[in-house]
């Protein structure tokens, strides 16, 4: 009895368990790495260039300076001063060479050089015919002079010194002679020889500097 008592299991653990449904197994699925998009990233890229380029672009031009406006003024010739002594006579001789106007008229005297315009050679002409008038009731203009300017080798008594003055390339010594007329002269030195031109008039006066621009020492 014991024996079959032991033999028999107990009703409960006779009874079948219900079998829990098993999952099917679902496919690991690993993540896809993302693709990348170059067109856009080098379109980001190139903009971000232009833009650094840009903002440094204005930066060195600030501040800003408008455009300078620059006046065009049409260019003038300056007019050429005429010559005043073309078409005069030349006289070259003597180691010196100068101008003098084309209708005064030059003559050598006792190592003398004496130019003499028409107007003061007519009014000599007209001074001798009175003073060779014998009619008492005539008065002689003694003071007459038949020349305009003298030149001479050699100064004269200096009276009064002015102190130099410049014609053309040439510089002078202007002074007043002793003597009746008490004349100007102008003087210049060259190659230890004194080169003197003496003015009696005033036609000679208005003259003498135009005379003196044009001279040249050749000696």
């Amino acid at each position: 009895m014991e024996n079959q008592n032991l033999n028999q299991q107990p009703v409960e653990s006779q009874i079948p368990q219900p079998q829990v449904p098993t999952q099917p197994e679902q496919p690991v699925i690993s993540p896809q790495q993302p693709k990348t998009n170059w067109p856009v990233l080098i379109l980001v890229v190139v903009l971000a260039v232009v833009s650094y380029a840009g903002v440094a672009y204005w930066q060195n031009m600030w501040p800003f300076v408008e455009d300078e406006v620059v006046e065009v003024f049409p260019s003038i010739t300056p007019k050429s001063t005429p010559d005043a002594t073309a078409g005069w006579e030349t006289y070259r001789s003597d180691g010196l060479e100068f101008k003098y106007p084309n209708n005064w008229v030059l003559n050598k005297e006792n190592n003398r050089i004496i130019i003499s315009s028409v107007e003061t050679i007519q009014k000599e002409e007209e001074r001798i015919r009175i003073c060779n008038d014998n009619d008492p009731n005539t008065n002689c203009n003694s003071s007459g002079i038949g020349f305009d300017i003298i030149f001479k080798l050699g100064s004269s008594e200096v009276s009064i010194n002015y102190g130099t003055v410049s014609f053309g390339d040439n510089l002078f010594t202007k002074y007043e002679a002793m003597g009746l007329f008490g004349e100007e002269h102008y003087k210049i030195d060259y190659n230890n020889i004194t080169f003197d031109f003496g003015v009696y008039t005033t036609t000679g006066a208005s003259n003498i500097e135009q005379i003196l621009s044009t001279l040249k020492l050749t000696n």
